[in-house]
C-alpha cells in the first residue's frame, strides 16, 4: 500500500502564511481609483486628472471616468445642450457646493434635462453630489432622471419642467431603489408630480420640496408611485389645481404601497386634498403634520379618492386646513384606516365619511361643525375621543366624549393635557411594538396606549411609596407629568 505523509506546520507559522496570502490576494484585487476634473478654465487635456488639464465640459470628464472614479467640478455656470449622462458607478461632485456649481439646460431655448443617471438597462450606481440643476426639460424628470440605486444628494433642483408623455416629475424622476437626499426641490412644474415622482423602492429623504406645480393631475409637491418612499421632508406651498385631476397639493399617492413618514406638509393648495391625496391602494401616511393646507373644492387636509383602498393615516396631526363648505379636514370617498391621530381646529367637520373606514385611538376635537359627518354604514369607531358620540354599529366600544384635552392650542401644542381622559385610554395594536409617536417618543409607554398622535411620557417627579398594611403590598405612586419636549 502507498503511504501518505502529512506535514503539519506549527500553528503560529500556519496562521502567518494564511494571513500573508490573504493580504496579497486583497492587494491584487484592489484597483486604483482616479480623480478627473472639470473646470471652465481647464486646458481640456484627457484624461483630465489635474486642475490644469481639466475638461471644460462636465460630460467629457464623466466619459473619462471608469467604475470607482470621481469627477470633481469647479465653480461656475455650465450650460449644457444635452443631458449629462452618468452610466456607471462613479461619483460626480462639485468642489464647493450647489450654490456655486450650476448646471443650466437652457429651457426654453433648449429641451433637454440636466442629468441622467442610468445605463441602457436603467441601472446605475452613480452618485451626483452638490449641484444646482436648473432650466431642464424632459417628458419625465425635467432636472434629473435617476435609475437603479443612483444617489443624488446636497443638490438644488429648480425651475425645471416635464411635459408631454408621461409628463411627470418636473424636478426629478426617481426609480428602482434610487435615493435623493438633502436636496432643495423648488419652482419646478409637470403635468403630474411638479416637484418629482418616485417609485419602485426609491427614497426621497430630508429634502425641502416647495413652490412646485402640477398642471394636469396630482402631486404639486411629490407624486410617490408604486413603492415610493418619502421620509423627513418639508413639503410646503406646492400647487395642484387642475380641473381634471388636481388632487394632493403636497403629496399624491399615485401608486400602491407608498409611504410618507416624518414630514411636515404645510401651505399646499389643490382642488381636492390640499395637503395629501390617496389615489393608490395600501399607502401609509405616518408621523406627519398636515397643517394649513387649502382645497378649492373639498378636503383641505387629506382626500381619499373614490377608487383608493386600504390607505392608512397613522400618528398624524391634522389641523387648521380649509376648503369651501363643511368638509375641510379629511374626506374619505374610498376606504381608509385612521389610527392614533389628532384632528382638530377646522371650520367644518373633522372627517367626512363617504366610504368605509376604521377610526381607532384618534382624538377629533375642536372642529367648529363637529367631529365627523357619516354617510356610509361601513364606518367604525374604536377608542376615540370625539365632540359627539355615535350609536351602534358605528360605536364599537371604548369611545369617550372629550373635555379640554390639549396642552396649549393657542401656541400650537396639541399634546394631551396632564389630566386628559385620553391618557392610557386607547387600545393596543401590534404595530405599536417598537414604534414611536409623532414626537419620536415610545408609542405605548404604559400598559395602554394614549389616544391621539402624541403619547404622554411621564417625568420622574414626586416618587414615594406607601406601605399598604391591609394587603401587605408596597404600592409605588408617582406624579405624572407631560414630557414637554416635542
Amino acid at each position: 500500500s502507498t503511504s501518505r505523509r502529512i506535514f503539519l506546520l506549527p500553528i503560529t507559522e500556519y496562521r502567518l502564511r494564511i494571513t500573508v496570502l490573504t493580504a496579497l490576494c486583497l492587494c491584487a484585487s484592489v484597483v486604483k481609483s482616479d480623480t478627473h476634473y472639470a473646470s471652465l478654465d481647464g486646458k481640456n487635456v484627457p484624461p483630465f486628472v489635474s486642475w490644469g488639464n481639466a475638461a471644460t465640459n462636465i460630460q467629457d470628464a464623466v466619459y473619462a471616468a471608469i467604475i470607482g472614479d470621481t469627477v470633481v467640478v469647479s465653480d461656475g455656470v455650465y450650460f449644457v445642450f444635452s443631458e449629462i449622462r452618468v452610466t456607471n458607478h462613479i461619483t460626480i461632485e462639485s468642489f464647493s457646493g450647489a450654490e456655486n456649481t450650476i448646471v443650466d439646460a437652457g429651457f426654453p431655448a433648449n429641451s433637454n434635462r440636466c442629468f441622467y443617471t442610468a445605463d441602457d438597462n436603467w441601472i446605475s450606481l452613480g452618485v451626483v453630489d452638490g449641484f444646482t440643476m436648473q432650466n431642464g426639460c424632459s417628458a419625465s424628470g425635467g432636472g434629473i432622471a435617476c435609475g437603479g440605486k443612483a444617489i443624488v444628494k446636497n443638490c438644488t433642483i429648480k425651475n425645471n419642467i416635464a411635459f408631454g408623455s408621461p409628463g411627470i416629475g418636473g424636478g426629478f424622476s426617481l426609480d428602482f431603489l434610487g435615493i435623493i437626499s438633502n436636496c432643495v426641490i423648488t419652482g419646478n412644474s409637470a403635468e403630474g408630480g411638479g416637484g418629482g415622482d418616485n417609485s419602485n423602492g426609491s427614497v426621497v429623504r430630508n429634502c425641502i420640496i416647495s413652490n412646485n406645480i402640477s398642471t394636469l393631475s396630482g402631486g404639486g409637491g411629490l407624486r410617490p408611485g408604486w413603492n415610493g418612499f418619502v421620509y423627513d421632508c418639508k413639503i410646503i406651498d406646492n400647487v395642484a389645481t387642475s380641473s381634471i385631476l388636481g388632487i394632493g397639493g403636497g403629496i399624491d399617492f399615485a401608486g400602491d404601497n407608498g409611504i410618507v413618514e416624518n414630514c411636515v406638509i404645510e401651505g399646499n393648495l389643490a382642488r381636492k386634498g390640499g395637503g395629501v391625496a390617496f389615489f393608490g391602494d395600501y399607502c401609509l401616511l405616518n408621523k406627519c403634520i398636515v397643517i394649513s393646507n387649502t382645497a378649492l373644492e373639498t378636503a383641505g387636509g387629506i382626500f381619499f379618492f373614490q377608487h383608493s383602498g386600504g390607505g392608512n393615516v397613522r400618528n398624524c396631526l391634522i389641523v387648521y386646513n380649509s376648503s369651501p363648505g363643511n368638509y375641510n379636514g379629511i374626506r374619505i370617498e374610498g376606504s381608509a384606516i385612521i389610527d392614533s391621530c389628532t384632528i382638530a381646529k377646522h371650520s367644518g367637520v373633522g372627517v367626512r365619511f363617504e366610504g368605509p373606514a376604521t377610526v381607532r385611538n384618534t382624538v377629533i376635537a375642536q372642529n367648529q361643525l363637529g367631529p365627523t359627518s357619516v354617510n356610509d354604514d361601513g364606518v367604525r369607531f374604536y377608542y376615540c375621543s370625539m365632540q359627539a358620540g355615535y350609536p351602534p354599529p358605528y360605536d364599537c366600544g371604548g369611545n369617550i366624549l372629550y373635555g379640554e384635552v390639549f396642552q396649549d392650542v393657542a401656541n400650537g401644542d396639541f399634546r394631551l393635557a396632564d389630566n386628559s381622559p385620553c391618557i392610557n385610554n386607547g387600545t393596543n395594536m401590534d404595530w405599536m411594538i417598537g414604534a414611536t409617536d409623532l414626537a419620536g417618543n415610545e408609542r405605548k409607554f404604559d400598559f395602554r396606549v394614549d389616544m391621539g398622535a402624541y403619547e404622554t411620557i411621564p417625568e420622574m417627579g414626586l416618587v414615594f411609596s406607601i406601605l399598604c398594611s391591609v394587603f401587605g403590598i408596597l404600592v409605588f405612586v408617582r406624579e405624572r407629568k407631560c414630557n414637554r419636549n416635542l
